[in-house]
C-alpha cells in the first residue's frame, strides 16, 4: 500500500519516520527509568509523581537529575567490632565496675 500523500514533511519516507520515533522512545524510556530510580531512592514522591506521568522526552528527567536531585553522600560503615572479648579489656571493664561501686556506695554514705 503506497501513500499519495506524506503528512510529515520532516522525514522524507516511513523508514526514518519509524526509526526516529523508536529512538525517542528508547531515549525516553532510559532517562525516565533512571530519574525514577533516583527519585524513589530518595524518597521524592512528588518528584516520583510528575516524572511518572508527564512525558517530556526526557527534558524533565534530566532536568530533575541534574538540578534537583540532592546527592547524599552515604555513611560510612564502622568496622565490625570483633566478639572476643581481650584480657585486658576484661580488666579494664572489671576496674571500671569496681570504681563506680565505690561512687555509689560513696554517694549513698554522703546521703545518709
Amino acid at each position: 500500500m503506497e501513500l499519495d500523500w506524506w503528512p510529515f514533511p520532516f522525514f522524507p519516507n516511513v523508514t526514518i519516520f519509524w526509526l526516529v520515533i523508536i529512538l525517542a522512545v528508547v531515549w525516553s524510556i532510559v532517562w525516565k527509568g533512571i530519574a525514577l530510580w533516583q527519585a524513589g531512592r530518595h524518597a521524592h514522591l512528588g518528584w516520583f509523581i510528575a516524572l511518572f506521568i508527564v512525558n517530556t522526552l526526557g527534558i524533565l528527567e534530566i532536568i530533575y537529575l541534574f538540578g534537583f536531585r540532592r546527592v547524599v553522600p552515604r555513611p560510612q560503615k564502622a568496622p565490625p567490632q570483633s566478639k572476643i572479648i581481650k584480657r585486658g579489656d576484661l580488666r579494664i571493664q572489671r576496674e571500671r565496675v569496681k570504681r563506680e561501686l565505690e561512687e555509689a556506695k560513696q554517694r549513698a554514705r554522703e546521703v545518709k
